[in-house]
């Protein structure tokens, strides 16, 4: 759900799963492996894209906010969230890129 107060919006992802991705590589990442094009976003601004398995099935939706030039909010719709982290990190192989799990 997003939450606009006028000047600010707000995004409540307290029951979905909580990714921060880090590194210089983060955005490349997320825009070879997502289909929506995250990649023009900038710093506190977000959009919404979907992870699709090789077979194309839906893995899950994502809203992706850009934190900081190098750093990446990742709220999954699912509260699968090491599942996604693994997903996600399978495809890291030399990108300076660093999933963390935010969710408590």
């Amino acid at each position: 759900m997003v939450i606009s107060t006028g000047h600010a919006s707000y995004v409540d992802v307290s029951d979905r799963s909580l990714l921060a991705l880090e590194g210089t590589d983060g955005l490349d990442l997320l825009q070879r492996i997502s289909t929506n094009d995250v990649s023009k976003l900038k710093v506190g601004e977000h959009a919404e894209s979907v992870l699709t398995t090789e077979k194309g099935r839906i893995l899950d939706v994502l809203v992706v906010y850009r934190a900081s030039a190098n750093s990446l909010i990742l709220a999954g719709l699912s509260k699968k969230g090491g599942q996604l982290n693994d997903w996600i990190g399978r495809f890291i192989v030399m990108e300076d890129a660093k999933l963390t799990s935010l969710a408590g």
